[in-house]
C-alpha cells in the first residue's frame, strides 16, 4: 500500500510540474518565468503526504505575478482547466484515469 501512495503522489507531482511548465511556455515575461521554475523546485522538494499543498504554491505565485503577464486571462484559464482535471483524476485514486497520464 505504501508503494500505491508513494507513486500516487510522485503522478500528483509531476502533474503539478506539468502544469507550472506548460504556464511556463505560455508566457513571454522571464521574471515570471524564473518565478514559476522556483517553484518547479518548491514542489518538487515537498513530502508525499503534503504534495496537493503544491496547488496552492502555484496558485500564490501566479496571483502576484501572472497580473504582469501579457496574456493572464490565458494562463488563468490554463491554470483552471489544469486544476479541474488534477481534482477529477486524483480525488478518488482513479487508477484507469491516473495510467492515461502515464
Amino acid at each position: 500500500m505504501n508503494n500505491v501512495v508513494e507513486n500516487v503522489s510522485n503522478l500528483k507531482r509531476a502533474y503539478i510540474c506539468k502544469t507550472v511548465q506548460i504556464l511556463i511556455d505560455m508566457t513571454e515575461e522571464i521574471e515570471i518565468k524564473k518565478v514559476l521554475k522556483k517553484s518547479i523546485d518548491t514542489i518538487c522538494h515537498m513530502a508525499p503526504e503534503i504534495i496537493d499543498e503544491g496547488w496552492k504554491k502555484l496558485n500564490n505565485c501566479c496571483e502576484v505575478w501572472m497580473p504582469r503577464a501579457k496574456n493572464t486571462h490565458s494562463c488563468n484559464m490554463e491554470f483552471i482547466k489544469r486544476y479541474n482535471e488534477y481534482k477529477s483524476i486524483f480525488e478518488n485514486y482513479d487508477q484507469s484515469k491516473i495510467q492515461e497520464i502515464n
